[in-house]
């Protein structure tokens, strides 16, 4: 007998055998449908012997009511059932390996996915998160530019879990983006980049900021970064990308957590070695000599802060235009840098 694929979602509704809850019961015989999409036709069931009893409808019930307070609480939303096509002829974040998969929903900070189980996520549901995120990422759509967090909601616990992507080690991120995913080494160099990019943007932000449990949050942070360098620069050698990467990284956390004096010194190397391999003039090594410009200006440092600072907007002038962000991060930290000796040469003019 051939499948129906054109019935409508009134026949579904008349179908019923529950008149009050024919519009959830519809909504559920419509899932169905969604089966073959995802694992084709012959995992189908015939929608007419989809029949939910009224346990079900009330548990379906709940669950969107769940799901409409989960949205109250962390929206609005950004974008919901997104795939990652090239937009507008930019990239396309799929590969040969990966050439399908689609995304939840995307708020301003997170990007997440909902999981119906009676388990928490696996590490399954956890890959998948972040591949959708860096496939995003290679997409380069603004709104995946401002996700600082992954998420998964499961309205049936009604359970929501958020991590970091700031947590997330690089070398995982890497094999991901490379092994699983199948992005060349251009485009995971250009992942990298942009990930320190963004973490620089919030030591911007929030310099040396925070309570005390945020203090103690961070310091577990830079311990799990400290032990992720250490393996890092065993396994891969002091000059290798991953290495370098992690150093920047914990770096510029130990600027946001206020040890301005550690991350001068993880700094200090980390600039040295992306000169050595990459170039004065790579993204990378520019957006390290402006993290560590700010840990010079935030350690009191003035002179070298201004003279590096200086020196990394030239060379981002010349090589990204000034108005790239990176350049006006660059000359904002100088002009605020510059505006705090000002003010002490005045003070101390004047106690003169």
């Amino acid at each position: 007998m051939p499948h129906k694929w054109n019935t409508s979602v009134t026949d579904l509704e008349n179908s019923s055998k529950n008149v009050q809850f024919a519009p959830i019961s519809a909504a559920i015989k419509l899932s169905g449908f969604d089966v073959v999409y995802r694992a084709g036709a012959d995992r189908y069931k015939p929608i007419e012997l989809i029949e939910p009893d009224n346990a079900t409808i009330v548990n379906v019930m709940i669950m969107v009511d769940r799901s409409l307070g989960f949205f109250d609480e962390f929206g609005p939303l950004v974008m919901d059932g997104f795939t990652f096509g090239g937009a507008g002829g930019g990239p396309s974040g799929y590969t040969e390996v990966v050439d399908s998969g689609d995304g939840d929903f995307l708020t301003q900070d997170t990007l997440w996915d909902f999981k119906v189980s009676s388990n928490h996520p696996t590490k399954e549901h956890t890959l998948q998160l972040l591949m959708y995120y860096l496939m995003g990422l290679r997409t380069v759509r603004s709104e995946f530019m401002t996700i600082t967090h992954l998420g998964v909601f499961n309205p049936r616990l009604n359970a929501v879990y958020r991590v970091a992507v700031s947590d997330i080690p690089m070398d995982v991120i890497v094999d991901v983006a490379g092994d699983v995913i199948g992005f060349s080494p251009e485009d995971i160099e250009d992942i990298s980049r942009s990930l320190v990019a963004k973490n620089a943007e919030s030591v911007e932000q929030q310099p040396g900021q925070g309570g005390t449990d945020e203090a103690g949050e961070m310091s577990s942070v830079i311990s799990r970064r400290e032990r992720q360098l250490f393996i890092t620069s065993r396994d891969f050698g002091p000059d290798h990308p991953k290495t370098i990467a992690s150093r920047v990284i914990l770096g510029s956390l130990n600027i946001k957590a206020g040890n301005f004096h550690q991350a001068i010194g993880l700094l200090e190397t980390a600039l040295a070695d992306q000169t050595r391999t990459l170039g004065s003039n790579d993204r990378s090594t520019m957006v390290c000599g402006y993290l560590l410009g700010i840990a010079y200006a935030r350690a009191q440092q003035y002179e070298h802060a201004i003279k590096l600072l200086d020196q990394t907007l030239a060379a981002q002038t010349q090589a990204l235009g000034r108005d790239d962000s990176d350049t006006l991060a660059t000359a904002r930290e100088l002009n605020a840098t510059r505006s705090i000796v000002n003010r002490q040469d005045v003070i101390a003019s004047d106690d003169s």
